[in-house]
């Protein structure tokens, strides 16, 4: 039976996701086959991070069953483990998917604290450029809080999001058939 990535967040625990991986699987600053020479290299010890933990979150990793790409822990401004399950490689680039969620919402998180915005605010008031000449009432009744629960009221998503030189207005010109709040996409 494959385990599931919850099963794995439950069977090594958020603290092991502190450590990374074995020594011997990462560069410490050579630059020989780092893709992002800015940021600094150092060994885990020397930023307070046990190798022995480390072992044992590669271990956990392995037996999950989940097919890991790459893996880069920072601490304190610094790359203290990285590395790449086979065929995967530095320089290939990699889909985040959901990953730009944790992202975007510790930014807004960020944004909120400093009362630069509010997760009550119309998401359109910050694209006025963009909108339809007529924005429907569900459009005009989504808040960043919607966004940030993937609930904006939409049922489909654009495919060509992806080709199109401006995804933003293509959002707002796509049809809200739900109220804001009430429909998960």
């Amino acid at each position: 039976m494959k385990n599931t990535r919850r099963d794995f967040v439950k069977t090594t625990g958020f603290g092991a996701l502190s450590f990374g991986l074995l020594p011997d699987l990462f560069s410490f600053g050579n630059g020989e086959t780092l893709i992002n020479q800015s940021l600094p290299r150092k060994s885990p010890e020397s930023q307070g991070v046990s190798s022995k933990g480390i072992l044992d979150f590669v271990n956990a990793a392995n037996a999950s069953g989940m097919e890991w790409h790459s893996f880069m822990l920072l601490r304190h401004g610094n790359v203290i483990a990285e590395g790449w399950w086979n065929p995967f490689q530095p320089e290939f680039k990699h889909s985040l998917h959901s990953l730009s969620k944790s992202f975007a919402s510790t930014a807004i998180g960020f944004l909120v604290d400093e009362d630069k915005l509010s997760v009550e605010d119309q998401v359109i008031s910050f694209f006025p450029d963009k909108l339809p000449a007529n924005p429907s009432e569900n459009l005009k009744a989504m808040r960043v809080k919607h966004l940030l629960t993937m609930t904006t009221g939409r049922d489909k998503l654009d495919a060509e999001a992806t080709t199109t030189s401006s995804w933003i207005k293509l959002f707002f010109e796509s049809p809200v058939p739900y109220p804001p709040g009430t429909h998960f996409l």
